[in-house]
């Protein structure tokens, strides 16, 4: 199953935080990203009988999971750490001198697999962009070939007025699915963000999800009574928000005030 991760042998994650409790869920939520992409042989399946937004929410968390995510990726500006940027210098110079060994005929092809492969692994900037990189345009390629426009593709071959050989030779395209998975993937991996602002409605959804995901037993009447008091308390601060249960948590959080606090915990 280790082309469903890019050939990958292991994947290597921070839970990002030292509190036992929210450590337990974020690995139940990696554990259960995993399963669902072995079940179903990869994320487009799974996502296809979902709602656009959840559909895009899902994207959104299989491209943050499996790193592929624009923000995941390192950058080089000016705020880079200079030993970071000599780095990424070292990295192509070394790159470019063993290409030149191999076309030299100085290494053998096994030998300038090897080397790369060494360097690759110290897992240094110049080879998280060039991964990136290649897997946005793997993924391009890709959908290129999805959406072809067979039909004129097939008369403009036949044409003398349009060279199909020439490097600037665009192949016709249908119209990409915005629906689509893999569009939505792609557009993600270009920095789009795709995800509509997050609501008190989802705030509410997802403290409810997590009370019920979390490894303190509780029996099913103290779930549902938790849940339809939970739901009941935010319903009535919603009365308060401009647009209800829709507000935008960034309107909520510009107002400010402990009345409308998004940090809620399990009790």
């Amino acid at each position: 199953m280790r082309y469903l991760f890019d050939g990958k042998t292991e994947i290597v994650r921070s839970l990002k935080t030292k509190h036992l409790t929210a450590a337990q869920i974020e690995v139940q939520r990696i554990n259960k990203w995993f399963d669902e992409r072995v079940a179903t042989v990869g994320y487009s399946r799974k996502s296809l009988s979902k709602l656009p937004v959840e559909r895009l929410r899902d994207i959104y968390e299989d491209l943050k999971l499996s790193g592929d995510h624009p923000d995941d990726v390192p950058i080089i500006d000016v705020h880079t750490d200079p030993k970071e940027v000599i780095a990424f210098f070292e990295d192509g110079m070394n790159a470019g001198m063993l290409k030149k060994a191999y076309y030299d005929e100085k290494i053998s092809f096994t030998e300038y697999q090897d080397a790369l492969r060494s360097l690759k692994l110290s897992s240094r900037t110049l080879y998280k962009i060039q991964e990136s990189v290649a897997k946005r345009e793997a993924l391009k390629q890709h959908l290129e070939r999805k959406y072809m426009d067979r039909d004129r593709m097939r008369a403009e071959s036949i044409d003398p007025n349009i060279d199909c050989d020439a490097e600037d030779y665009v192949v016709p395209q249908n119209k990409w699915d915005g629906s689509d998975p893999e569009v939505i993937r792609y557009r993600m991996m270009n920095g789009e963000n795709l995800l509509p602002p997050a609501t008190w409605q989802n705030a509410t959804d997802d403290y409810i999800k997590r009370f019920k995901a979390s490894e303190t037993p509780r029996n099913p009447e103290q779930i549902l009574k938790h849940t339809k008091a939970t739901m009941s308390q935010c319903i009535k601060l919603s009365a308060f928000l401009a647009h209800g249960m829709d507000t935008p948590l960034l309107q909520i959080e510009e107002r400010g005030g402990p009345a409308f606090s998004t940090s809620l915990q399990p009790c």
